[in-house]
Formats: structure tokens, C-alpha cells, sequence
């Protein structure tokens, strides 16, 4: 995750749509276009992201994560491959032909999936 983010749609105090970038500049520039608001990343991964809308702010919210550690979301994060490699299975996937099920990125997910299913 790079240093700054411009927040482009929230819901319910969470971030729906952002994008991140190196320079606030390019952030402000992006916001410009796409309407929201920059911040400085808040750390961690946005499902833990709370947003204040009122003051354009997000603040990572570490008391949620911590009390949701046995939740099936933390085990998920901790077992997908990153995204890098996911872009790579991908990749290989396409040039394979097997932008379906068939594919190794998508059997790679569907087995954390499977390991750590909803509760």
C-alpha cells in the first residue's frame, strides 16, 4: 500500500472505492476527477478502515481486528497468496485460456474460501 489514498465512495463508516498512490499530489489529482478526499494511509488492510465522512478522515481501527482474530476474515487474509502472486496466477491463467474455474487463481482462492468459510 502506498502513502496516500483518495477515499472515492464510502457506506456506513467503510470504505467501498479507494485508490492509493505514491504523492499526494497524484492523490489530489485523482480526487479532482473522481470526486472524494485524501488521506494519509491509516495502515493495515480497509476492511479495517473506519471512515469519518463529516471530517474526511479514516483511522485503522486495530481493537476490531484484534477482537475478530478467530473470524474467518483474518484467516482468509493470512492464507491468500499475496497479490502479486495472484496477479501472476492470473496471468498464466489468461494466457492458458482458463479465465474459469479451471484456473490455478481461481482454485487458489476457492480454497481458502473452502478452508475458512463464512460462519
Amino acid at each position: 500500500m502506498k502513502d496516500y489514498v483518495a477515499i472515492v465512495k464510502t457506506s456506513n463508516n467503510k470504505v467501498d472505492k479507494y485508490q492509493d498512490f505514491d504523492t499526494q499530489t497524484e492523490a489530489n489529482t485523482h480526487v479532482a476527477t473522481y470526486g472524494g478526499f485524501v488521506v494519509s494511509n491509516p495502515g493495515g488492510t480497509p476492511t479495517w478502515w473506519v471512515v469519518n465522512a463529516s471530517n474526511r478522515s479514516v483511522t485503522y481501527d486495530s481493537n476490531a481486528r484484534n477482537a475478530a482474530k478467530n473470524n474467518y476474515v483474518i484467516k482468509r487474509e493470512a492464507n491468500y497468496p499475496s497479490l502479486g502472486e495472484q496477479l501472476d496466477l492470473l496471468y498464466h491463467d489468461m494466457t492458458s485460456d482458463k479465465g474459469n474455474k479451471t484456473g490455478e487463481w481461481y482454485k487458489a482462492i476457492a480454497k481458502v474460501k473452502s478452508d475458512y468459510p463464512k460462519a
